[in-house]
């Protein structure tokens, strides 16, 4: 199943309502600090908050993209597509979002 659409089922299970605007995390790993500040500097194009940091495990490096917004599966699910496409350009591995129920 496609983890986006598995997250929004969750969120419906739980009582999430998706209409409703606020922050949205997600996460991208790279091998390198440079292109994780790479990364960060195109998110920051598109209105995303970044910050870059060595990844909790491992000696990957993190970057953390926050943009506040209303989590609509087929917004998601075009961002997967264009972040999956960046990473690739970058040597990096897009792993997901996360977001509070509200």
């Amino acid at each position: 199943m496609n983890p986006d659409k598995r997250v929004f089922e969750l969120m419906k299970q739980y009582g999430g309502d998706n209409s409703t605007s606020r922050p949205v995390h997600f996460y991208f790993y790279f091998p390198e600090e440079e292109s994780a500040i790479e990364m960060g500097e195109r998110l920051k194009n598109m209105n995303f908050e970044i910050e870059v940091s060595p990844a909790a495990l491992g000696d990957k490096w993190l970057c953390f993209a926050t943009r506040t917004m209303v989590p609509d599966s087929d917004i998601i699910e075009g961002l997967r597509a264009v972040f999956t496409n960046m990473c690739i350009k970058l040597d990096g591995e897009y792993d997901g979002w996360e977001t509070e129920l509200i």
